[in-house]
């Protein structure tokens, strides 16, 4: 590794990627332009092979990561799919009670 190599934290992209699936905002220093587009390319490369939209913002040093719309959208399509099965289970208990 370079000199510059040593000075740049790694990210533990396991862990960013597992919040940005659980809906929180991950941020990824980023000390110098040229890091901060490899990190916007690093980033969006693993969003894209793992399915998640994401929002990408620049702060002073950063790079602020958010899970985009679609994924807010495709969890609330999941809950709302559990909540009616839980449903239609109780709903076929309490027929099958009576």
């Amino acid at each position: 590794m370079t000199e510059g190599q040593d000075d740049r934290a790694e990210v533990d992209w396991r862990a960013a990627m597992s919040q940005l699936r659980a809906g929180s905002a991950v941020d990824i220093p980023c000390a110098t332009e040229e890091e901060f587009q490899r990190r916007v390319a690093q980033i969006t490369k693993r969003g894209e092979k793992q399915g998640i939209p994401l929002n990408l913002t620049r702060g002073e040093g950063f790079l602020r990561i958010e899970p985009g719309a679609a994924n807010e959208e495709a969890r609330g399509a999941e809950r709302a799919t559990r909540r009616r099965e839980r449903a239609e289970r109780r709903r076929s208990g309490q027929a099958e009670d009576e």
